[in-house]
């Protein structure tokens, strides 16, 4: 039997209360409790990855109104690496050791650090070039244009320029990008 996906409460709290301010946001925070998701309350140590990302939908369509699914789930994904890692202790800290290591060897080490919010994802790099990666990550729970947004901020907020992220295939549950920036 497979184990069950979780998504940690440090994922939770840095997308949905930081990066998202659910918390000042009365409308979505009613709309995340009509969904089974209480914010005025002590988070559980863990949700199922499906449960979080059904949040993460709401938050998304709250939030970019108007804006197709994809684009809106690809901004909170921006916003969960833009906001998300400075609301937490650890999401700081992780931050602040990428800028430290550079651009791509940060990338290098997605998979690890995905690791730290959930209990399932896994990433393999493969070096193209010194300013280019092949990421796969998987399995995926949520929308492929999440993980695009997050795969797009981060060269950002450690420096780079020009980035491109480019899907290239899907292997399973799992999405294979072409990553390429600038330093």
């Amino acid at each position: 039997m497979e184990p069950e996906r979780f998504e940690f409460r440090q994922t939770i709290e840095g997308l949905l209360l930081g990066a998202l301010e659910a918390r000042s946001d009365a409308e979505l925070l009613a709309k995340l409790r009509n969904a089974g998701l209480d914010l005025t309350v002590n988070l559980q140590p863990a949700y199922p990855a499906a449960v979080f990302f059904k949040f993460v939908g709401i938050a998304a369509r709250h939030r970019f109104p108007g804006q197709p699914e994809a684009d809106a789930m690809r901004e909170v994904g921006r916003l969960a690496v833009r906001r998300g890692l400075e609301a937490t202790l650890l999401g700081r800290a992780v931050l602040e050791a990428a800028k430290l290591i550079g651009v791509r060897r940060a990338l290098k080490r997605f998979g690890m650090v995905m690791k730290n919010g959930n209990n399932y994802i896994e990433g393999k790099v493969t070096e193209l070039s010194p300013n280019a990666l092949e990421l796969e990550l998987g399995p995926l729970v949520g929308p492929r244009s999440y993980y695009e947004g997050v795969l797009e901020e981060c060269p950002r907020i450690l420096g780079a320029r020009d980035i491109s992220v480019t899907h290239v295939r899907d292997e399973g549950e799992n999405a294979v990008w072409h990553v390429k920036w600038v330093d």
